[in-house]
């Protein structure tokens, strides 16, 4: 019996025998088409796409054979059974040869009709299902191939961008979508990081917001999420539609990092599961490579600090040793220019020399003071309240930046949390950074002091509209005795500033333009509840 609207062409010159054979086959459930010669059955075929063909073997302008021959060069694989009145042996090996299923001589009984048509079919469908399986099996073995491929690629991958541009092409590709996209968790929100093939148009929509409804939904459910479209698309965000979308989150155990995302846009593609795995299969490798490629950056960073710690520290141990081998000399060269001083006063010539002799000296002992303190300042005060520190030292350096033709300008945040950082300490990084901007603008210009706190961070700013950095010189300016001022400069003032951030758990970073001047940022750790009192009457320290 048919199986489902199965059709039949029957090819014969004989019209008794076409008519026969369709009550026949119609009464089986077969839908049935005819034809008399073979152009009109090639036509036919054309038309009708049939599942089985009963061919005649002699046409009135051309043989079955013949015309069998060029279905077959044509790449037409439809099952032919062939009838003929001849019965011969020759013409029955030929036409098995040529792929004919089976060999019916005329004339043929309903049954012998019926039962090979029916073995005819039930062979042909089957050898379709194996072509059907053996065509996914192929697929899916390519598939896992790449993605086998890929997952070496991003596992070994430690450079975070160009691991996410190679997981959103692979993860295109697999699911056969028109574009894809990752977005990260930064700052508790969505941000595209990568994308493929994707439309600007869309990339600008996706640009523009970071509440992303359908991704923010994977990331809380840690589940994929795929719609598929029947009708007027779906929004992915404001004017971004697709036909369907597939969206995976990036997990590392239950930590969401952020969302894989795929969509057809420009053709009808369904998502089904085989791709949810697919692409669930692919996020796994994406965060597993994503978390160690942080993971890396976060080793390179901390041995970096290392590395910079233990020169820092290297240098604050040659500094005591120095110091103590030049403490004692000093002290009796300026014992004996005391002596000298009190036999001639300033206004005479040994006076004046004696007088230019101990402010030398002085300037001796103060770089030997900021030598011995470089990587030990005092942090062991009340946490100062840093804007009315900033308030007062700006009043102490006023002669300073007048001189320099530098005008101030402060942007102070109010209720400013106390800083992780003693008095001390802080006046001497906030007077280097000063005295580094003053440096910085030999013709005058605008030194601009901000403050700020988040998430128990406090930020300030230094920045002035100097000569700049140079990008070749920036990534040494904290480093000890890195110098760009030639022999007025020490090399201390900003390594100074590094070591004692590094100690109190903060940070310094710098953005510099040449000609248009730098903005240094300090990172401090707000300090834990307790009292504290405004500590401005300490002596400003001496910095070489």
């Amino acid at each position: 019996m048919a199986s489902g609207q199965e059709t039949i062409l029957v090819i014969d010159d004989s019209e008794a025998i076409r008519v026969k054979l369709q009550a026949q086959l119609r009464s089986l459930g077969y839908q049935v088409v005819l034809a008399e010669t073979g152009r009109n059955g090639l036509n036919a075929i054309t038309q009708h796409h049939p599942h089985l063909i009963l061919l005649d073997y002699q046409l009135p302008d051309t043989t079955g054979l013949d015309l069998l021959r060029k279905l077959r060069t044509d790449g037409n694989t439809v099952p032919i059974l062939l009838m003929t009145a001849e019965g011969s042996e020759r013409i029955a090996v030929t036409a098995f040869k040529m792929g004919v299923r089976d060999y019916l001589i005329k004339p043929f009984e309903p049954q012998d009709v019926a039962q090979a048509i029916d073995r005819a079919l039930r062979e042909w469908r089957l050898q379709r299902e194996k072509e059907i399986l053996l065509g996914q099996l192929q697929g899916q073995v390519r598939q896992l191939t790449v993605l086998h491929r890929v997952g070496k690629a991003v596992t070994a991958q430690l450079d975070a961008s160009n691991l996410l541009e190679r997981i959103v092409e692979a993860s295109v590709f697999l699911s056969n979508a028109d574009e894809g996209f990752v977005q990260l968790i930064d700052d508790n929100q969505l941000v595209v990081r990568a994308s493929h093939n994707i439309n600007p148009l869309h990339l600008r929509e996706l640009s523009k917001h970071t509440d992303y409804e359908l991704a923010t939904r994977t990331i809380k459910t840690n589940k994929p999420i795929r719609i598929n479209s029947e009708r007027d698309g779906i929004r992915v965000q404001a004017n971004y539609l697709a036909q369907a979308v597939l969206m995976v989150p990036l997990l590392v155990g239950t930590e969401a990092l952020g969302v894989l995302t795929v969509a057809a846009t420009t053709h009808r593609r369904n998502f089904d599961e085989g791709d949810e795995r697919l692409m669930q299969m692919l996020a796994d490798y994406a965060s597993i490579a994503l978390h160690n490629a942080r993971t890396y950056s976060a080793l390179r960073e901390t041995q970096g600090r290392l590395v910079e710690a233990e020169k820092l520290s290297g240098m604050g141990r040659m500094a005591a040793s120095l110091a103590h081998e030049i403490n004692n000399p000093l002290a009796i060269i300026r014992s004996g220019l005391e002596l000298v001083a009190q036999q001639h006063t300033p206004g005479t010539a040994l006076g004046d020399l004696v007088q230019g002799l101990d402010e030398e000296v002085a300037r001796i002992a103060r770089l030997l003071y900021t030598l011995v303190n470089f990587y030990q300042p005092n942090n062991d005060g009340v946490p100062p309240d840093l804007n009315h520190l900033i308030i007062s030292l700006m009043h102490i350096t006023k002669p300073q930046l007048d001189k320099a033709n530098v005008k101030l300008y402060q942007e102070l945040a109010t209720d400013l949390p106390a800083p992780n950082i003693s008095s001390d300490a802080c006046k001497q990084v906030l007077i280097n950074l000063v005295r580094n901007a003053i440096d910085a603008m030999p013709d005058g210009g605008k030194l601009t002091i901000r403050t700020a706190h988040q998430k128990g961070q406090i930020f300030v700013n230094v920045e002035d509209s100097g000569i700049g950095i140079p990008p070749e010189h920036r990534e040494r300016i904290f480093e000890p005795f890195f110098s760009t001022k030639g022999v007025t400069g020490t090399g201390l003032g900003l390594s100074v500033v590094y070591g004692i951030l590094q100690q109190v758990g903060g940070a310094i970073s710098v953005e510099s333009i040449v000609d248009k001047g730098s903005n240094f940022t300090l990172r401090i750790p707000v300090a834990a509840q307790r009292s504290q009192s405004p500590d401005l009457d300490s002596d400003e320290l001496l910095i070489g």
